[in-house]
């Protein structure tokens, strides 16, 4: 990673999970960063976090309205995190053949800021097309994919330099309390059961904090516009063993009740990496699940306190 101190950086999807723990980062490192957040957008990762970053109130499917926030700004360089999470959105755009995501309206916001140096996208595995049935997974999936087309397009009529990254489940403190980390911590502490899919559903687990790394680490390699760069750890776990080692930190018996449920799309027993991306040179996940898990049973017992 090279010298960040006085960069601009702009992060969209700055509240989130991952930009959060980013631009934590980010001003440690004494970057000048600028976050995009959404009107509606809460920001409690800044309070938990202890930073006040500077951040532009903007819908990125807004074109006017962002490039009046950023057409006279200049940026070093850009993180694409946010990502559309509403499903009635994102059911609407697959209908009408088009992505609910706005990185394209972003890319062309910021592309005459004179010293762009980079232009970095996260996406997800769900864009991955599936073997069975060589489509991306569900309407996010869908919507990530001709996303990150649309990016690829520009950049190359733009000449912006481009580097699409890909990951996997990311899980840390700070994490949304509807995935599965943090409702089996939260199973474990309050002795309420767990429901899980079936024992054969995995997962590949990357720390938050290796995922912050990688992104950063990815502005040392060349911009690759065609190959995603994949930020991705090489062991599957179920989500069976993901619970295990939970009650084993904790030293609380957990009540699972499995196959409560039906497996939904993004549910699947093997997330290969054939065709997922390109892995990212010169970096590795250097967290141990059991670690990273520990870091978020220490949070979720702080918040709790």
């Amino acid at each position: 990673m090279g010298d960040l101190q006085v960069k601009e950086i702009l992060v969209t999807g700055a509240n989130g999970f991952i930009g959060a723990h980013l631009i934590a980062e980010l001003l440690r490192h004494g970057a000048h960063v600028t976050g995009i957040v959404r009107p509606t957008s809460d920001c409690w990762r800044f309070d938990a976090l202890g930073i006040s970053p500077k951040c532009l109130v903007c819908d990125l499917a807004d074109q006017t309205r962002l490039e009046q926030l950023l057409g006279t700004l200049d940026f070093d360089v850009v993180f694409h995190l946010a990502a559309e999470r509403d499903h009635q959105k994102l059911m609407q755009a697959e209908a009408e053949g088009r992505h609910a995501c706005a990185g394209d309206n972003v890319m062309r916001a910021v592309a005459s800021a004179p010293r762009l140096a980079r232009f970095v996208s996260l996406g997800s595995s769900l864009e991955v097309p599936d073997r069975e049935t060589n489509q991306p997974v569900g309407p996010h999936g869908k919507s990530k994919f001709l996303e990150l087309q649309a990016m690829r397009a520009l950049a190359s009529t733009l000449d912006i330099p481009f580097s699409p990254t890909r990951t996997h489940y990311v899980y840390g403190p700070l994490q949304t309390q509807t995935k599965l980390v943090p409702v089996a911590i939260r199973a474990a502490q309050t002795g309420e059961p767990i429901s899980l899919t079936g024992p054969d559903i995995r997962k590949r687990y990357v720390y938050v904090l290796d995922v912050v790394a990688a992104l950063l680490h990815v502005l040392d390699q060349s911009p690759q516009t065609d190959e995603v760069q994949l930020i991705t750890s090489a062991q599957q776990v179920s989500n069976l063993d993901g619970v295990r080692h939970i009650s084993d930190l904790t030293r609380k018996p957990l009540d699972i009740a499995m196959q409560d449920f039906a497996a939904r799309d993004f549910d699947r027993g093997d997330w290969t990496l054939s065709g997922a991306g390109t892995p990212l040179a010169g970096w590795h996940a250097k967290t141990p699940l059991v670690d990273g898990l520990r870091a978020c049973l220490d949070w979720e017992t702080a918040a709790r306190v």
